[in-house]
């Protein structure tokens, strides 16, 4: 029986939808002109944890990048040949590991500063190496790391790229190689294409069904639900939306039914009947909807940024202060959807929000008193009186108040109110 002369990697798909952090490897077997086949992951048999996994023809079975790396550099005679050189190698693997993940996380779009650091250290590396490859005048199999590694940055920060013109001449001669064409023709990207409607927010995508609420006027301050939008959505009977993003949203539903969702919450569909009055706490991600009922349904969101406020001194919430009145539905450890519902002459005790946003759910009027603290009165005129209708905004300011209906019909309401 012949013996077996081919290597095995593991990966996602066996490689062949993206290549992933495998691509360093079966660029290192191309250069070497070894036989090669990829492989999924659940056919691997071994004690490892997670890919890329490596079987060699000796039958030798590991896992981890920098460490196949290490070993496939020795294998193919493809590794440095002083201990000093063979030191450094080992450390520019495991840097270009590290380089990899922060690139890949999007980490960089924010820290510039950190983003140059590394690149920085990579060019100091290449220049002081003594020759045209990271580790000498030979190319070796840290270069296949680095390469990955500077490949996924240059594309994640193109501009900072354009500093390092060392590093970008050391990209086109590692693109030259035989290993790194011959994986390049087979066309396959090294990472996954984003899903459908990543980056495209749902009134943009759907204008039709989506709808920015958020109120621009009237403002109690000028970063008044900074980094947040209220959105309100509708979709008849057997409407489709069109793929788009959320960033992490908080939802209440007006019209109860059936949706079809693709992409929530691991990339498959499900279908979901909403109950009219439900509130859910959404994670970020890409979606697409359909309904698939016999109703029109409409769903109320706040999609939430980053930005805190302020908590007011003595803070008193109106859900301890009057149950009877309010209802928190749905909450994390951030945000909150909470539901009021005063009948016609009701009035509640004093109590405090902090930065909230509120959507009217019935018709009715609404006089409101202001105040300094929980021991405020509602005396005399009301600072406002507002006559309220379904669909109506109101930017509420942070702070106490009083609520009174001093209308002649119940009064319901829910809003979004962050809770730090």
């Amino acid at each position: 029986m012949a013996a077996n002369t081919a290597y095995t990697v593991y990966y996602h798909g066996a490689c062949a939808t993206f290549t992933g952090r495998a691509t360093p490897i079966m660029w290192i077997l191309e250069q070497a002109k070894k036989e090669y086949s990829c492989a999924t992951p659940d056919t691997f048999e071994g004690n490892c944890f997670a890919p890329p996994m490596i079987a060699t023809p000796t039958g030798l079975k590991m896992s981890q990048t920098a460490a196949i790396m290490m070993q496939l550099g020795e294998e193919l005679g493809m590794e440095p040949e002083t201990p000093a050189a063979k030191a450094i190698a080992i450390q520019l693997s495991l840097d270009a590991a590290d380089l990899f993940a922060e690139a890949f996380s999007g980490a960089f779009a924010e820290k510039t500063e950190r983003a140059e650091q590394w690149l920085t250290h990579m060019d100091k590396l290449l220049s002081t190496a003594g020759g045209d490859y990271m580790v000498g005048s030979i190319m070796c199999y840290a270069d296949f790391s680095a390469t990955m590694a500077l490949d996924f940055a240059a594309s994640a920060i193109p501009k900072t790229m354009k500093k390092f013109p060392k590093l970008i001449a050391y990209l086109e001669k590692m693109h030259a190689t035989d290993g790194w064409k011959a994986v390049a023709a087979k066309g396959v990207p090294m990472v996954p294409p984003p899903p459908a409607g990543s980056g495209v927010n749902c009134c943009d995508a759907f204008p039709d069904g989506y709808k920015d609420i958020t109120p621009k006027e009237g403002l109690p301050s000028a970063d008044y639900l900074a980094g947040c939008k209220l959105v309100h959505m509708a979709l008849k009977p057997g409407q489709k939306d069109e793929p788009h993003e959320h960033p992490m949203h908080y939802a209440y539903v007006v019209k109860g039914g059936k949706l079809k969702i693709v992409g929530a919450p691991d990339g498959e569909a499900m279908e979901v009947e909403f109950a009219a009055g439900a509130a859910m706490v959404m994670p970020a991600g890409t979606r697409q909807v359909e309904n698939v009922g016999d109703a029109e349904v409409e769903l109320l969101f706040l999609e939430v940024g980053a930005q805190a406020g302020d908590t007011p001194e003595g803070h008193s919430a109106p859900q301890e202060t009057d149950a009877g009145h309010y209802s928190v539905l749905a909450e994390d450890d951030d945000w909150m959807v909470v539901k009021m519902d005063v009948k016609a002459g009701e009035e509640d005790h004093a109590h405090s929000h902090r930065e909230h946003v509120v959507y009217a759910l019935s018709e009715a009027e609404l006089s409101i008193w202001g105040g300094a603290d929980k021991d405020m009165k509602a005396e005399g005129e009301p600072n406002v009186k507002v006559p309220i209708k379904p669909g109506m905004v109101l930017p509420v300011p942070t702070g106490f108040h009083i609520v009174k209906n001093t209308g002649q019909t119940d009064a319901s309401c829910v809003y979004f109110e962050r809770k730090r």
